[in-house]
Parts: C-alpha cells; structure tokens; sequence
C-alpha cells in the first residue's frame, strides 16, 4: 500500500516530465484566475477554527443516534473483514492513501510540476493555497457534522468483548464520530481539487494527460471509503455522506472562488484540446473545446 501512495505520486512526475521536454517554449506557467485575497483567508481561517472549536467542545456522552439502517447492516456483514489483524491493516491503508492523497496537490503539483518543471512560483503558490482552503472547508463541515449527529461507530459494538472497554476506540470521544467519514471526504476532497486544478491549469501540458491525476485519485478516494468499511470504522451511509461532501466542496470550492474568474492572455490556448471541470446539480459535468 505505501507503493501505491509513491505511485499516486510519481505518476505526476512523469506525466510532467513528457509535458515540459514537449512544450520546451513554454517554461513557465501563468496563473490566469483570480488569486488569494483577504476573502479567501478569511474563509480558510474561520473553517479551521470552526474545525478545532467543534472538536475540543465535542460532548462526551452516549451516542444520540443509535437507530441502524438496513443497508448499513448488510453492507456490514459483506465487507467487514472477520480477522481483527486484517481489519487493522485495512485501517492502516486507508491512512496511507488519505494521507499520500492530501500530499498530491502539494508536492506534485504545486512542488514540482508548477514549481519545478514549470517555473511559476505563483502558480505553484496559488495552487498549494487553494488546495489548503479547500481541506480547511471540508474539515470544518465533517467534524461538525461528527460531534453534531454523535453516531456510534461499527467497532463499538465489539467493546467489552473482543475490545477491552477502556481502550482509547471505546472510551473516547471518538467512539460517537461515526458520521460521516473523515477520511472519505480528504480523500474526495483532495480528488476533487486535483481535477479542478488540471482541468484549468495545464501542468502536464494540457489535453489528456490531465485527466490522469484526477481519474488516480478519484480511484483512491474509492478505496479509502471501502477500507474505513472493511476496517468498521464507518457503516455504508458515513462514506457515502462523506464522499458527497468532500467530492462537492473539492469541485464547487476552487470553481466558484477562483476558476470562475479567469483571465486568459489574448491568443492564448493551452492545448489543441481544451476542457473544463463544472460542478453540477449531479457531481460534475465536462466540457470540452476542440
């Protein structure tokens, strides 16, 4: 699994390497859309003390939502791995990908693709910044969602029996923080910036080749929702709430703040193939100029 989350990695580079030995008079990189501004760090700010607020005052009581849900329960039974050793590394996994999935943005594509290969330390700032407001936002709104709704988590139903009672996993806070999964909507979310920025920013020369990243870690946000399920960490509803959410603020966020505003050079085009990332009423549409 840690090989999976280098590849997620170094399929950037390479795609990156090709795209600048392919343009060699384009070097640098404009950003063409509307910068950070006292606005955007505002929002940025205000969601992570949002963020940490609702988790220091987070009740520590008994769940106030305990009602099961059929398909929860079936899913359950499909998924959840039976050896506790295997639901642990499905738990540990499910780190790895959220975590190399967070990374992308930053190294890869503001670190070296913008900052590196393309020379544009605005671009690879701007870049870095929105993928940060973009996280700051979706941390804030599952974390109050968490405390909020205070659903059990899966595993609890195993304390006092093949868990000790007093482990951190049954007596903590976190035993009520069920819903929705944190972990799915990072994960989303950093997949949904990770499309936006290269349906609009052409760091890998534009064209096809920017549909590789967004399709890498779309996959990998799908599989941390399974693991966090295969682990019982989460129940069905919990990823696919957290999916929405993060998938919904990675699209929209970026869009609606920055790509909206663009402000492209007379005569200038990116690639023979130019397409754009829209969110929609349902995800996201494409739209393509040839």
């Amino acid at each position: 699994m840690r090989a999976t989350a280098l590849a997620l990695l170094a399929s950037a580079l390479v795609v990156g390497t090709d795209a600048t030995a392919q343009e060699s008079d384009a070097d640098s990189l404009e950003w063409r859309w509307r910068t950070f501004g006292p606005a955007e760090y505002a929002v940025t700010g205000g969601a992570l003390g949002v963020a940490v607020t609702a988790l220091v005052l987070a009740p520590d009581e008994r769940s106030r939502s305990q009602r099961r849900i059929g398909l929860d329960e079936n899913v359950r039974d499909s998924l959840r791995l039976d050896d506790r050793s295997a639901r642990l590394r499905a738990r540990q996994a499910s780190d790895y990908l959220m975590f190399s999935s967070l990374a992308y943005p930053y190294v890869a594509d503001s670190f070296f693709n913008a900052g590196i290969y393309r020379r544009s330390p605005q671009t690879a700032a701007q870049l870095a910044l929105v993928a940060t407001e973009v996280y700051a936002v979706t941390l804030m709104g599952q974390t109050v969602v968490k405390v909020t709704v205070g659903r059990e988590r899966p595993l609890a139903r195993e304390c006092g029996r093949s868990l000790d009672a007093d482990t951190g996993q049954c007596a903590s806070k976190n035993r009520y923080q069920s819903f929705f999964s944190g972990h799915t909507s990072m994960t989303f979310a950093a997949a949904g910036v990770t499309c936006m920025n290269h349906a609009y920013v052409p760091l890998h020369g534009g064209g096809a080749a920017e549909a590789v990243p967004c399709a890498s870690l779309l996959l990998a946000a799908s599989a941390t929702g399974a693991l966090r399920i295969m682990g019982d960490k989460h129940f069905f509803t919990d990823v696919v709430a957290g999916a929405g959410w993060g998938l919904g603020v990675g699209l929209t966020l970026p869009w609606l703040l920055h790509y909206r505003h663009s402000r492209p050079s007379e005569g200038e085009t990116t690639s023979r193939v130019q397409w754009q990332l829209l969110p929609s009423l349902l995800g996201a549409q494409v739209v393509g100029t040839f």
